[in-house]
């Protein structure tokens, strides 16, 4: 309001210094008329006439004079006014700007920093100087020399606008991505004098671009193949991996739908649910059959996102893994749980389950054998010539039991020299004693080591218990086989012991015994 007030006031002096000027300059020219005239009079006797026109004209001269200059004088505020509205605006436009602004005056080497500039790095406009080592020192040092570099050849060939992203240094600690843009001011000579610029923080901006190398090298790297459809489930990307693993380029699979890697192992009740679930919750995740462009099936895991909508519309993502290896270490491990790792043959696991199973479905009119194998003096073999040579002979063992039973028969080894044949009904006392036989002299052929250098003969004790359907149980069924075979090593010094040692009727309660040694 006082600056307002004496700037009236000059104005108002100004107008009456300048209302009295065209007087003074009227009595001025009069006055010099006169006196000349009376001169000259006196010399040349010049009429009063010539005086008074003269007179006139110097009245007529002095008022256009002051016509001119009033009209300048009007202008001259205006002008004023206008300058001061001008650098306001600017002002006004530098304080409301989001990006800091920078004015670098080339001739007096002064930089302007504006306070948004300063309050972009964590800084008050007081504290940091207007100066160019303010912006020099505040520069990240890995990005100084090159930043400095091509600004020195920016300046020595200036071109219409200078750009430069680089990184300034935050007074709370670690940087600020900076985009400086700047417009050159030349003089009429072409000589470059000042560089008008702005200062973006694009941090955030910087981020996103790392977010998104980031998310590509995933995208390309991971293991796990990615497929992104739109909302009607056309493919839109798919990344290597998906190609490694389907089979599919993407020229031959973008465009299409996924449904082109159906199996067929799944009805259409799956895929509804499927659906279902991924429209009420957005994910849907499971195990899923598909088919590789080889024809080859093979299972993955599967999750499924659908995307928010935006301007693209609805986007799915698909991420899958091919899980044919674990698929088959499950299986592996599944045939491990019931098989012996030395021999492959099923272990007490497996055979307790089919014996059960055998038992149920053997009728009072058929019958089925167990057979309690343990091999005579096994741990001298392992103890004389290693446990490598045991494993020869055990391997031996159980592939000569195979040979010696029928398809549908089950060999089991329980553990250690003992092994069991589950020959199932129907079966007579007779065929036993038979299979019995068979499987002592396919046992006591010898057996030789790799190199020939060493042939082992080994024999077997033999207990059977035979069962004809009567309810009994699987437990019951080994434990009088193993009996017998006790009885049988115990007996092994008759030199032609009997083949069945006890009678059995044909129906009964409970299972008969036979022991068989040699």
């Amino acid at each position: 309001m006082a600056k307002r007030d004496r700037a009236n006031a000059e104005t108002c002096r100004a107008t009456v210094q300048f209302s009295r000027k065209p007087i003074a300059l009227s009595a001025f020219g009069i006055g010099w008329v006169l006196i000349a005239g009376l001169q000259v009079g006196s010399r040349t006797a010049i009429p009063a006439m010539h005086l008074l026109l003269d007179l006139g004209l110097i009245c007529l001269s002095t008022a256009l004079l002051y016509a001119v200059a009033k009209r300048r004088h009007a202008a001259a505020p205006e002008a004023d006014s206008d300058g001061i509205a001008d650098r306001e605006r600017s002002q006004r436009l530098i304080d409301a700007s989001l990006d800091g602004v920078w004015d670098w005056d080339l001739d007096r080497q002064t930089l302007y920093l504006s306070p948004r500039w300063k309050e972009q790095l964590g800084y008050q406009d007081h504290e940091l100087k207007n100066c160019y080592d303010t912006w020099r020192d505040l520069l990240h040092s890995d990005d100084r020399d090159w930043v400095m570099e091509q600004l020195g050849s920016y300046l020595a060939s200036p071109t219409e606008l200078w750009e430069c992203e680089y990184r300034l240094l935050h007074r709370q600690g670690g940087h600020r991505w900076i985009l400086s843009r700047a417009s050159p001011v030349h003089r009429e000579t072409g000589k470059l004098v000042r560089l008008l610029g702005v200062h973006i923080d694009i941090t955030e901006r910087k981020r996103s671009e790392q977010r998104l190398r980031e998310a590509a090298a995933v995208f390309d790297g991971t293991n796990e193949g990615i497929v992104v459809t739109d909302g009607d489930g056309n493919v839109l990307l798919v990344n290597p991996a998906f190609s490694r693993i389907t089979g599919y380029a993407p020229s031959e699979i973008i465009g299409l739908r996924p449904n082109v890697l159906k199996s067929g192992r799944h009805d259409e009740n799956f895929y509804r649910a499927m659906w279902a679930g991924l429209q009420e919750r957005g994910a849907w995740q499971g195990e899923i059959w598909n088919r590789r462009k080889n024809g080859e099936i093979y299972p993955e895991w599967l999750s499924i996102s659908r995307l928010s909508e935006g301007d693209d519309g609805v986007r799915y993502v698909g991420q899958f893994t091919d899980i044919s290896t674990i698929k088959h270490t499950e299986q592996r491990l599944e045939y491990l749980a019931h098989h012996d790792a030395l021999t492959d043959l099923p272990n007490r696991l497996l055979l307790d389950a089919r014996l059960e199973y055998a038992l149920t479905r053997t009728s009072e009119h058929e019958s089925l054998a167990l057979l309690f194998i343990d091999l005579d003096a096994f741990k001298q073999i392992n103890d004389r010539h290693g446990h490598q040579t045991g494993d020869l002979v055990l391997r031996t063992v159980a592939e000569r039991l195979l040979d010696s039973v029928r398809q549908e028969d089950t060999v089991a080894r329980l553990g250690g020299d003992e092994f069991v044949a589950l020959i199932e009904a129907p079966v007579k006392p007779d065929e036993i004693s038979k299979l019995v036989r068979r499987i002592q002299a396919a046992i006591e052929a010898p057996i030789t080591n790799p190199d020939g250098t060493l042939a082992i003969k080994i024999s077997a004790s033999i207990g059977v218990s035979l069962h004809s359907g009567q309810g009994e149980t699987a437990d019951r069924m080994l434990d009088i086989a193993d009996r017998a075979m006790y009885r049988a090593k115990a007996s092994r010094k008759c030199a032609m012991p009997p083949l069945l040692t006890q009678s059995m009727p044909p129906h009964g309660n409970t299972p008969h015994e036979t022991d068989h040694c040699t």
